[in-house]
C-alpha cells in the first residue's frame, strides 16, 4: 500500500471515529402546523421506540413560533402512553417572552423555545407515544410554526 493510500485510509478512519462521537439523537421529529395555527383539536403525536431501559434520556420538546406570536407563554398538556398502555398526562407552561424580550433562540422572525426533561428514565421496553395538546383558553393559537420532539441518551 502506498503512503498516500495509507494516509487517506487513516483520515477515513478518523472521520468515522469522530462521527460516532457526535451527539446523535435516538429520535428527532417535528410536526408542522397548517397556516401556522395550532387548533385545540390538533394533537401532534410522536412514537419513540425504546430498547435500552437502563439508560437515562434527555427528552426535549421544541416549539417554533414567529415573532408575531401574540402571547408570552403557551400551556400544553403532554401525554405519555407507555408500552404497556399506561397513560400519564400533565400540563406544562412554556414561557416564550418576558419584559426583556424573547427567551428562546431568535433567528430573523422565528423564535425557538425548548421544554426539557433531562435524565429521564423510560423503564419499559417498547414504543412510547407522546401526545401534545395546546391547553390555552384560545380555540386556535396563531403564529405557531411547528413542534418537535428529540430524545437522546443522556451523557452520564
Amino acid at each position: 500500500m502506498t503512503q498516500t493510500i495509507k494516509n487517506k485510509f487513516g483520515y477515513f478512519l478518523l472521520f468515522l471515529l469522530l462521527q460516532s462521537c457526535g451527539d446523535s439523537a435516538l429520535y428527532d421529529r417535528s410536526f408542522s402546523f397548517d397556516k401556522h395555527e395550532w387548533p385545540q383539536g390538533n394533537f401532534p403525536k410522536f412514537v419513540v421506540p425504546i430498547v435500552d431501559t437502563n439508560a437515562n434520556f434527555d427528552v426535549d420538546f421544541t416549539l417554533r413560533t414567529t415573532t408575531d406570536y401574540p402571547f408570552s407563554n403557551i400551556w400544553m398538556n403532554i401525554s405519555i402512553i407507555f408500552p404497556d398502555g399506561t397513560k400519564l398526562r400533565r400540563p406544562y407552561e412554556l414561557k416564550i417572552t418576558d419584559q426583556k424580550g424573547w427567551l428562546g433562540q431568535k433567528s430573523g422572525t422565528i423564535v425557538e423555545n425548548t421544554l426539557s426533561f433531562p435524565k429521564s428514565k423510560l423503564p419499559q421496553k417498547g414504543n412510547y407515544t407522546f401526545v401534545l395538546e395546546q391547553a390555552t383558553p384560545e380555540t386556535v393559537v396563531s403564529e405557531v410554526l411547528d413542534i418537535g420532539l428529540r430524545v437522546s441518551k443522556s451523557n452520564q
